[in-house]
């Protein structure tokens, strides 16, 4: 039996409001939880939250302040030197993007392919197309032109 874990969004800055509204107008915490079909702790830690924003000041309480996370490695100039370079050199390796002279500093190729797919570009060694002689070329529409009508 799998086990699927189960994932919920952000309150929106108005459901909050909406939460506080009913709140301030006397309900409890578990009768906004079962109106609103949330978990109560959901509710007790929203009106906490918007608590204590109104006390530090927020301008405005109901919405989320920005989340901290680790800073991009390269920098906007940085991420724009190595996707130029890896549009012009096509058919250099994720390993070669990766030295400093790309992008000025040295990365991994994870963050390389990362950086590209931000952008919607997907690094792969581009295939040599064949070479067809003219020979053939005139072989092939000869071909081509008495096979016509049987497909």
């Amino acid at each position: 039996m799998k086990i699927e874990k189960e994932y919920r969004q952000e309150l929106s800055p108005e459901k909050r409001a909406f939460i506080w509204g009913l709140f301030q107008g006397g309900q409890s915490g578990r009768s906004i939880a079962t109106k609103l079909s949330l978990p109560k702790s959901t509710i007790s830690n929203t009106i906490a939250l918007v608590r204590e924003n109104l006390a530090a000041g927020a301008q405005n309480p109901f919405k989320s302040r920005p989340r901290s996370g680790r800073p991009n490695l390269l920098a906007t100039r940085a991420c724009r030197a190595l996707i130029r370079h890896a549009c012009h050199h096509r058919f250099d390796t994720l390993q070669a993007l990766a030295t400093p002279s790309k992008s000025g500093q040295q990365i991994s190729r994870y963050t390389v392919r990362k950086t590209l797919k931000a952008v919607g570009r997907f690094k792969r060694k581009a295939r040599k197309k064949p070479f067809i002689s003219k020979v053939n070329k005139k072989k092939r529409l000869e071909f081509c032109k008495i096979n016509k009508n049987i497909l």
